[in-house]
């Protein structure tokens, strides 16, 4: 008997995106689905859409239920979803992002198969204005299976819809059911407590699709509210990872381990910020920042010095290409 799998989509005012969204659910070639969707506040018609499928998942043996909340923020959605969820695998998806046919069969399969894999990702298409590019392009990052310590350095993508998990991992580090209430990193929060220290399994082939060009969240209007809100976004991801880390990590000299590879990834994406949207303090309280956490590279000393000091640039490139090509001997 197949073990079922649930699927969790929250919802804002998707009323344009979630039928499409839903059809790819139900189009599914898996035996045993549950979907929750939790509507975060919406005010378009998102609610009489998602009801106008329900009688076609039930017509399956399906079942789709329909969660509604005041508006919280997706982290909220998710944590309210996770208290409906009966299913031994547990998969999210953005309302305006969709399935590939047979996406939710290969990842059980590969879990029913992989018992000593905690979760398996897929690769997946990225679409702007009908092109699309895959997520995954090198043979590094499909071999990953420490996703924990590769998601800490960002060395690789964590989008709903790619993953698959197992419920009782994932309901070992939250017994209640609670995940930490930010509008931001939901897909963290599911990931990074079932991947510490387990095994993540990847399929080389793409089974969803993640619409760039409908997230609202990329469209901040002027450069200086771009800037803002992009701050935002990465204080939100830091703040999210260092809540879990400190729940999940006990050994000192771990956690810190964890903490400087993060931060190191947070001040670097600060610097690269700070020098498109031409901050020079920000620059230099990043560059400062990561030069502390240890692991600053002659890549980041090039990124800030090609604002303070072109002469100190040339010289840098110099060292990168002598180390390049001795690398090659």
């Amino acid at each position: 008997m197949s073990k079922r799998v649930s699927v969790i989509i929250p919802c804002y005012n998707a009323g344009h995106t979630i039928g499409r969204t839903l059809e790819s659910v139900f189009a599914q070639d898996y035996p045993d689905v549950e979907l929750v969707v939790v509507d975060d506040g919406s005010t378009d018609d998102s609610k009489s859409i998602i009801y106008q499928w329900m009688e076609r998942f039930e017509e399956r043996s399906w079942c789709l239920k329909y969660v509604h909340q005041e508006n919280q923020g997706p982290g909220a959605a998710i944590s309210l979803g996770l208290k409906h969820i009966t299913g031994a695998y547990l998969t999210l998806l953005d309302a305006d992002d969709v399935f590939l046919p047979g996406s939710i069969r290969k990842r059980a399969e590969f879990l029913d198969t992989h018992p000593d894999h905690a979760g398996v990702r897929s690769n997946g298409w990225a679409e702007r204005n009908g092109e699309r590019q895959l997520f995954i392009n090198t043979e590094e990052e499909k071999a990953i299976t420490d996703l924990f310590t590769t998601i800490s350095f960002g060395r690789t993508n964590n989008w709903s819809g790619t993953y698959m998990v197992r419920t009782d991992i994932l309901f070992g580090f939250y017994p209640d059911r609670n995940i930490y209430p930010s509008r931001f990193g939901q897909n963290f929060q599911i990931l990074l407590p079932v991947a510490y220290k387990r095994k993540f399994g990847y399929i080389d082939e793409p089974l969803m699709v993640y619409y760039l060009q409908v997230k609202s969240h990329s469209q901040a209007g002027s450069p200086e509210k771009q800037y803002e809100l992009s701050s935002r976004n990465a204080e939100g991801y830091r703040d999210i990872y260092m809540h879990i880390l400190d729940d999940l990590v006990s050994d000192p000299q771990e956690h810190q381990y964890y903490v400087n590879i993060f931060n190191s990834r947070f001040y670097r994406g600060l610097m690269e910020r700070a020098a498109l949207y031409n901050k020079p303090d920000d620059l230099t309280a990043g560059y400062r920042q990561l030069c502390a956490t240890g692991w600053a590279t002659l890549d980041d000393r090039i990124t800030y010095y090609r604002k303070k000091n072109r002469a100190v640039v040339f010289c840098l490139r110099l060292v990168r290409k002598t180390k390049s090509l001795l690398g090659r001997r």
